[in-house]
């Protein structure tokens, strides 16, 4: 199947992005989403980010490096994209953009933050 000139574009932008990261915060940062993912059903980046700022001791320069994060999860099988609507950002810097959201393959049963 060829890929449209926007999904060959968006692979590069989160290519991109994955190598101008901190490995660091990288690595940080997918362990929270493993987190996130045993305690919920179903979230967003917004539940990831928060835990993210308490609990990373190193910081990546563009934030945009979460959705490598997501997609590295999501290739191993700990979560996948939800058949459900996206909603809205939380986050002020994200302008109620619409997110994703996610479902954890590898949730407890009770959902808690």
């Amino acid at each position: 199947m060829t890929r449209s000139g926007a999904e060959v574009a968006k692979a590069d932008g989160m290519a991109a992005s994955a190598r101008g990261a901190n490995p660091e915060w990288l690595e940080e940062a997918f362990g929270v989403v493993i987190q996130v993912a045993e305690r919920r059903q179903y979230f967003t980046t917004d539940a990831v980010m928060a835990l993210v700022n308490q609990q990373c001791k190193h910081t990546t320069h563009d934030l945009r490096a979460m959705g490598p994060v997501m997609q590295r999860a999501a290739r191993e099988e700990l979560v996948k994209k939800a058949n459900l609507l996206p909603i809205n950002s939380v986050r002020r810097s994200l302008h109620a953009c619409p997110k994703t959201v996610w479902e954890s393959l590898i949730w407890h049963g009770n959902d808690g933050a």
